[in-house]
């Protein structure tokens, strides 16, 4: 085996490892948090699969109108708390927006969940953010890369 296909192969088991234990983090510390559910939606997206994307899945326009989960930097936070940006890296900002019950953002990453309008709107069902002592470390670049391997293993 050459090299570079040991290298490969590392870098989609490593990726694969990361999603798998992301998720887990997440769903966990989501649960902890108690997560913000929106009121005005009919809870049947909660039984839905949802589809962890990065930035550039979602400006393929291939996932509109599916429920899907992102992880972002907060951007720019609107003053009637309805909408909210999440910076997801490869140029891509998107405007997530929120009627529930408004719960205040605990650091600068942010997991939100929702139906994806198109590439730059989300209608957030719920999102969670996260202390910066547990996103201190946290690498966007490898997180969106784990994605796009997890989607090519699946």
């Amino acid at each position: 085996m050459s090299q570079e296909a040991i290298k490969d192969s590392h870098v989609n088991f490593s990726g694969y490892c990361i999603v798998r234990v992301l998720s887990r983090i997440i769903y966990y510390h989501c649960l902890t948090l108690s997560v913000t559910m929106n009121a005005g939606v009919d809870s049947d997206w909660i039984d839905q699969p949802k589809i962890r994307v990065n930035g550039s899945m979602i400006k393929s326009g291939r996932f509109n109108g599916k429920v899907v989960s992102v992880i972002g930097r907060l951007g720019a936070v609107d003053e009637t708390r309805h909408r909210f940006q999440i910076d997801l890296g490869d140029h891509v900002l998107l405007e997530a927006r929120y009627s529930g019950m408004w719960s205040p953002f605990l650091g600068n990453l942010v997991e939100a969940v929702g139906m994806l309008i198109n590439g730059r709107e989300m209608l957030c069902y719920s999102y969670c953010s996260f202390e910066p002592q547990l996103t201190a470390t946290f690498d966007m670049d490898r997180y969106s890369k784990a994605v796009s391997v997890y989607h090519q293993v699946m």
